[in-house]
């Protein structure tokens, strides 16, 4: 372990394990602290209850091969390959009847080009049809304007820095009175939106289990833009199912090792205590055996609130202890 590094990066979750690459290719030397014994976050895969079998313990559909970083960095190259099941979403009721989702788009070539899938979609339309014809339309609705705006939309808002304040954001200028999306939307909880785009129970259930289970939003809870252009586009199989060869934790291992190539270390078992701080800035971070570490650049990995929490109780320690907070403008969101 280097006693300093240009950028050092707090966890060593999936989102730490993709900006270390950036900072990496930029020309920083990078550390990673991690304080369990695994790197990846829930992109982790390992044994399953059958012996010899590889389970996905918490994320499975991926779709990591649309990501930047998956051509920025030749994941491909490092091992990453996908399968694309033709299935995707699917339900079954308290009645015995279910609901099977087909993609509407395909898989094309080894970088994660798209085509569109006629069957597939006519075979989602069929399927919707069978327990609501308002249902079905409704998907026609939503798979054409996600087509024509959305999908291109959601990329720009997740892959782009946010525009000024007061300026729309890709998803915020598909808002319309009377459209698809309109501004009441941002404002839905999960409940109300199943509630607004469909009129039968499956497809609202199957929505409120998809923001859930993808997006981590309860029927109560607001699910926001982004959210609710990614719970659709899952509930009516409108991106194709994609799952990663090994298992998710694949996308762990061609991470780090295109973080290795250039450079980047790991360090598990590495706890951090606390974040030094010099000059109202990030100067290092101080490991649970007491370890100091000099930075120029401190990330947090961590999420905000587990970071905010670790920074409120540090400032309340050292305000109690007349020391000064070192933990102001410390961390950058990956």
């Amino acid at each position: 372990m280097a006693d300093r590094y240009d950028a050092v990066v707090l966890g060593g979750g999936h989102h730490s394990t993709i900006i270390a690459c950036y900072l990496a290719r930029a020309g920083l030397s990078v550390g990673v602290f991690e304080r369990s014994g695994r790197l990846g976050g829930a992109a982790l895969s390992g044994p399953g209850p059958l012996r010899g079998y590889t389970m996905n313990h918490y994320s499975h559909w991926t779709r990591f091969y649309a990501h930047p970083a998956y051509r920025d960095f030749d994941l491909r190259a490092e091992g990453l390959r996908y399968v694309f099941p033709e299935g995707n979403e699917a339900m079954v009721f308290d009645d015995g009847s279910a609901f099977v989702g087909w993609s509407a788009y395909r898989v094309v070539d080894e970088v994660g080009g798209q085509a569109a899938w006629a069957e597939g979609m006519a075979r989602t339309e069929a399927a919707i049809r069978e327990f609501s014809s308002v249902d079905a339309d409704t998907y026609l609705r939503v798979r054409d304007g996600y087509d024509a705006e959305w999908k291109q939309a959601f990329g720009r808002h997740r892959y782009t820095v946010p525009p000024p304040w007061g300026t729309p954001d890709p998803l915020e200028a598909l808002m319309r009175e009377g459209g698809l999306i309109e501004p009441v939307h941002q404002f839905m909880s999960v409940r109300q939106l199943a509630y607004d785009f469909f009129a039968g129970d499956e497809l609202r259930t199957l929505f409120m289990r998809a923001a859930t289970t993808s997006a981590g939003a309860y029927p109560d809870d607001v699910l926001g833009l982004q959210g609710l252009v990614h719970v659709l586009a899952l509930t009516l199989s409108l991106e194709p199912a994609a799952i990663a060869v090994g298992g998710t934790g694949a996308i762990t291992d061609a991470l780090v090792r295109a973080g290795r190539r250039r450079g980047v270390e790991y360090h598990t078992h590495a706890p951090v205590a606390r974040i030094l701080g010099a000059d109202g800035r990030a100067s290092g971070i101080v490991l649970g055996d007491g370890t100091r570490v000099g930075a120029d650049l401190v990330v947090s990995g961590l999420g905000m609130p587990r970071r905010c929490w670790s920074s409120w109780r540090t400032c309340r320690a050292a305000r109690a202890s007349t020391t000064g907070c070192a933990t102001s403008t410390s961390t950058a969101a990956s």
